[in-house]
């Protein structure tokens, strides 16, 4: 699954964890307002878990809660917890040393993703699961 993929499945899955009035959510529930398997949705919280993001509940009156408020969880840390390498990857194998383009681009390549990288953490940084929980109560 991609990145992308997780992380809006992660952030999908946060928001409805944040909600006051509901116990813990069962894989099940979330895989139904993601759309998807709730083996999916095990998998991205077990990595939140592993992030101390959630907290999971086995038996009868299990499922997941947040671990912390969501007012001190950013989708920046989400994206961490469900990163498996930078946004961008580099071919796994290194350019060509001898074409004027290989033995040059590599350096020039960090440069620009890492600029980028440090872009998405400033705006992933100041959103946080309440804030997002916000707009769709605003939106209701």
């Amino acid at each position: 699954m991609p990145a992308s993929s997780r992380l809006s499945i992660g952030v999908h899955a946060l928001v409805m964890l944040d909600d006051p009035e509901a116990g813990p959510v069962t894989s099940t529930e979330i895989a139904g307002s993601v759309n998807t398997n709730p083996v999916v949705i095990r998998r991205v919280l077990a990595r939140l878990a592993q992030a101390g993001l959630v907290a999971g509940g086995t038996g009868a009156a299990g499922g997941y809660r947040l671990a912390r408020p969501a007012t001190e969880i950013t989708l920046w840390d989400v994206y961490q917890a469900l990163r498996e390498e930078g946004p961008f990857a580099l071919h796994p194998r290194a350019p060509n040393a001898r074409c004027p383009v290989g033995r040059q681009i590599l350096p020039h390549l960090l440069d620009v993703y890492g600029a980028a990288e440090s872009a998405m953490k400033q705006v992933l940084g100041t959103t946080t699961v309440r804030s997002l929980r916000k707009k769709l109560s605003a939106a209701s």
